[in-house]
Order: structure tokens, then C-alpha cells, then sequence
């Protein structure tokens, strides 16, 4: 049976009311916490809750384990006109029992705050994030600053980060809400000094050599966009912030966290491991390039930021000199050799230094690293492996992990353990640590059989067995 013709004149009137629909919108409730959808308010005076508001959350939501503290009426939302003007103000006010947070502090029952563009709302604890708040007013007037591409497809929302070149926003796909990274680099801001490359070249290396890449634990590009101010690179997006925070976090406890650091760098030098096996050295290891998926103890590590990455052949030398100074492996601080791809095993080495003390093995000084006096201090003390070592960070951490390290940051290149030696480490051949770390990078191919908890109190009870090496 043929499908029945539809009325052109009623094609065009629906669209004419989508459309329609579209410029009532002054404002977007961007979903960003499991089990909330977007919403678009188009009333003056909007209410959320779990039942009998204008927008509720779902009753089967089964991805937040808070719903159940959510209530009836949660939060309303509101505007008022700016006395004469033409412009708004908007404000939340908390309805609920168990708090509604905006931007990580509580509002208080029945009190108002007003709200901003890109402001961040929490319901019943503040790191129970439900919602970013996108005033299209305010999104549309700075829509001038990127790609009109980018914008096409994409509403920009609040920074995560930012850097010498550029920063980072967060992002939502139009069509699915889905939430990405945008890496923002404005050309003008660029400057490259160190020889044959240019700045765009650079970027566009990056670029290159991120859409090549296809490991679990690297971040994958979804889209470019490049135009002539700027370069706009839509990554997935690690919620969990930078490893640099976590260990900021933990402090001088980190090295109690050995066990949970040790499933963070097995994932570390697999990924390291497919880029050398790619013919790409990083260049550039530090904590602040290590992303993490979740805020669980137990992630999945993202490996990111390429500008720096040059692919080599097995016996290729590279002699530019770049990376983050306090992270740079000794033949790259003496300036005045070539170095290969086992750079980036001293970098791995400071790294898990850093995880396991909670600060740097060496420092030149308080302040950044940047002109050449403290950089020739930052080389004596490299070479003469003068690290710093409190004994009371380092005391909970185990004669093996220190071995580790010792192995990585060997001043000759050519002493310094393989990738291969590294994995093969007895502090890495632990079966519970492999286990969870396996099954955060590859899930179908190797399904959880015990829950992270009882494969960490299961390492506890085999280390207090027998003796600690301290």
C-alpha cells in the first residue's frame, strides 16, 4: 500500500512553527550530569523538579543514584526585565530539602541568586553537576569569536582550561547535546621560534598526528574547523580533569595511593608503547597532558596535547629543543645532542615520581622555569641526580614502585629501562592492578569479574601479609 502524500502547505507550516519555536528560546538548560535531558525555556518563570513542574526529571532515572534527594519542586528559574532597558536579569531559587547548588555552593531553601551565562548547577551535593546554564543572548553576541562552522554545529559553553596558545572550552553537539572539549587556538597568539615550523604548521601537526591515532587511552579528534583567526579542534571530552589536579588533591598523602596510581601509569606506558611503536615520541610527558575520564579513583587515562610530537624513524635523532623544562630528560637539557624516542621513559619516570611523592625531583626555583640561569641549575642538579626526597612522603611507598622510577630516570639514555622492561617491572605485575586497568581500556575483551573495591582490599590484605618494603 503507497504511503499517503503529505500536505506540502502543512510541511511548511510545522517548519514555520519549529522556527517559530526556535526564536521564543531565551535560554538552554545544557544537560551535563547522567540521566538529565536538555531544555529550552521559553516562559518567563520555569520550575524543575521530580513531578508537577514544567520541566522534570526523569522518573526512571536509574544513571543518578541522587534522584531519590531530588524534590518534588527542586529549583525555579527566572526573569525580570532590567528596569527600562530592554535586557533581562535571571535568577534561581532553591525549592528543595537537600539543596540546589549553583557553581559548587549551596543557594539555600527558598533563597535567590542570580544566575549567569555558562554558570554551573548541582542538585543535592555539589558534585552532583545536573546542568550549565546558556543564555543565548549572551552565546549568540560572542558567537563573533569562532568559526561560524564551529558554531553551526556546536554551542560553545564555559572554559575548562586555557594555555599559552589558547583555551579550552566545553562544547555540546546541536543535534545530540553530547558533550565535547573545544581547543580554541587564536593564530595571533602564536609564535614559534625554534626553526623550520611555523605556528599553523604546528598546529596542523597536531592536528595530523591526533586523527591518526586510535588507542583507548589517547583523546580522539571529532571535528576541525580552521579559519583564518583561529583554530578550533573538537576533542572527547575527560571529565575527570588533569592527573596534575589529582595528585594536587592527595597532596603529601599520594604515595598512599600507590595502588590507584599504579592502574593510572600501566595505562600511561601502553599508550606511550603505540606511539612508538607509530614512530611518535610526545616530547612533552607531564601531568598536566595525562587526562582522566571520571573522577573515580580508578579511570581511564587520556593522553593528550601533540604539539610537540614529531614522528621519527628507529634510528631517527631529534635536536630541537622543547618540552616542559622540569620534565626533560638530561640529553635534552644539555642542548647540545641529539636525542631519540627514550626522552619520553625519563618524562615517564618524573611522572610517577611526581604520582608517588606529590612533587617535583627537581626545581630550579619557586618561580616557572623559563630563562637560561635556571635552566643551567635545573641541568647541574639533573646530572648529578640531586633529586629531593622527604623521607615522609616517601615512606608509604613500596621498594618497588622507587626502583621503578630509579630505572626511568637514568641520566644515559642507553641505562634507562625500555617500554617493554618497564611493563615487564615486578611492581607492575600485580594481577588485581592489571586487571581493573585492562578492563577500563578494553571492556568487551576483558569484562569486570570484581568490582575495583574488592580487587583493591584483596591487594591490602596480600601487602599487609607479609613484610612492607618501605
Amino acid at each position: 500500500m503507497d504511503n499517503p502524500t503529505l500536505d506540502v502547505n502543512m510541511i511548511e507550516e510545522q517548519h514555520s512553527q519549529d522556527n517559530f519555536a526556535d526564536e521564543l528560546v531565551w535560554a538552554t538548560f545544557l544537560p551535563v550530569g547522567q540521566g538529565f535531558s536538555k531544555c529550552d525555556l521559553i516562559e518567563d518563570t520555569n520550575t524543575f523538579g521530580r513531578s508537577g513542574c514544567d520541566f522534570c526529571f526523569s522518573s526512571d532515572n536509574d544513571k543518578n543514584h541522587h534522584y531519590r534527594a531530588f524534590s518534588k519542586c527542586h529549583f525555579n528559574v527566572s526573569r525580570e526585565r532590567k528596569g527600562s532597558s530592554t535586557g533581562y536579569n535571571t535568577f534561581i531559587q532553591d525549592m528543595s530539602t537537600n539543596g540546589t547548588f549553583l557553581n559548587g555552593e549551596k543557594i539555600g531553601k527558598n533563597q535567590k541568586r542570580a544566575i549567569m551565562n555558562n554558570d554551573v548547577i548541582s542538585l543535592a551535593v555539589p558534585n552532583n553537576k545536573a546542568y550549565v546554564f546558556y543564555d543565548i543572548a549572551v552565546a549568540s553576541a560572542s558567537k563573533q569569536f569562532y568559526p561560524k562552522e564551529l558554531t553551526k554545529h556546536y554551542d560553545i559553553s564555559r572554559e575548562l582550561g586555557s594555555g599559552a596558545c589558547g583555551v579550552v572550552k566545553l562544547a555540546f553537539d546541536k543535534k545530540s547535546c553530547q558533550k565535547y572539549a573545544v581547543k580554541i587556538i587564536k593564530k595571533k597568539n602564536l609564535s614559534f621560534t625554534g626553526g623550520a615550523l611555523t605556528s599553523t604548521s604546528r598546529l596542523m601537526q597536531e592536528v595530523k598526528i591526533l586523527k591518526s591515532l586510535h588507542h583507548p587511552c589517547m583523546t580522539t579528534v571529532e571535528d576541525v574547523f580552521d579559519s583564518p583567526e583561529a583554530l578550533c579542534i573538537v576533542l572527547e571530552l575527560a571529565e575527570g580533569g588533569e592527573l596534575f589536579d589529582r595528585v594536587v588533591k592527595y597532596g603529601k598523602y599520594a604515595g598512599a595511593r600507590e595502588q590507584e596510581f599504579k592502574v593510572i601509569f600501566y595505562q600511561l606506558l601502553e599508550a606511550v608503547k603505540y606511539l612508538h611503536k607509530n614512530n611518535i615520541s610526545h616530547r612533552d610527558l607531564k601531568l598536566e597532558n595525562v587526562l582522566l575520564k571520571t573522577d573515580e579513583p580508578y579511570t581511564l587515562v587520556k593522553l593528550t596535547d601533540f604539539g610537540l610530537a614529531r614522528i621519527v624513524g628507529d634510528k631517527s635523532l631529534m635536536t630541537s629543543y622543547v618540552g616542559t623544562p622540569t620534565y626533560l630528560a638530561p640529553e635534552v637539557l644539555v642542548g647540545n645532542q641529539s636525542y631519540n624516542k627514550a626522552v619520553d621513559l625519563w618524562s615517564l619516570g618524573v611522572v610517577l615520581y611526581v604520582c608517588l611523592a606529590g612533587y617535583q625531583p627537581f626545581t630550579a626555583s619557586d618561580s616557572e622555569v623559563e630563562d637560561a640561569d635556571t635552566i643551567e641549575i635545573l641541568k647541574s642538579k639533573v646530572l648529578s641526580r640531586r633529586w629531593y626526597r622527604s623521607p615522609d612522603e616517601w615512606k608509604d611507598v613500596s621498594e618497588e614502585a622507587k626502583e621503578l622510577v630509579r630505572g626511568l630516570m637514568q641520566v644515559e639514555a642507553a641505562d634507562r629501562l625500555s617500554l617493554d622492561e618497564a611493563l615487564g617491572h615486578p611492581w607492575l605485575k600485580d594481577e588485581n592492578a592489571l586487571e581493573i586497568a585492562k578492563n577500563l581500556m578494553y571492556p568487551d575483551k576483558f569484562p569486570k569479574k570484581r568490582s575495583a573495591d574488592d580487587l583493591e582490599s584483596n591487594t591490602n590484605k596480600k601487602m599487609t601479609a607479609g613484610s612492607p618494603n618501605k
